[in-house]
């Protein structure tokens, strides 16, 4: 965590080669998965308490887990063009 804080800031080379130690992009790849991963249970929590209809819930429980895949899949392959 103090890695990633002291980052803040910092110029753009700086950050590639902090993710070219293969380390540091496994944790930040870590980080990356479970961010969204809590996001999605978070989510999820709020959509079962508030979307009333058994479709719409359904329908937007779905688009949740779609766009956290999205974004995961896109996350992901930035960080591995970053770091290799």
């Amino acid at each position: 965590m103090y890695a990633g804080l002291a980052l803040v800031g910092a110029d753009r080379d700086a950050v590639v080669a902090f993710l070219h130690q293969p380390v540091n992009a496994i944790a930040m790849a870590l980080f990356v998965i479970a961010t969204l991963y809590h996001g999605v249970l978070g989510l999820q929590v709020i959509i079962e308490d508030y979307v009333h209809t058994e479709g719409g819930k359904i329908a937007v429980l779905l688009l949740n887990q779609l766009f956290a895949w999205i974004l995961g899949a896109v996350s992901l392959f930035a960080l591995l063009k970053i770091a290799l």
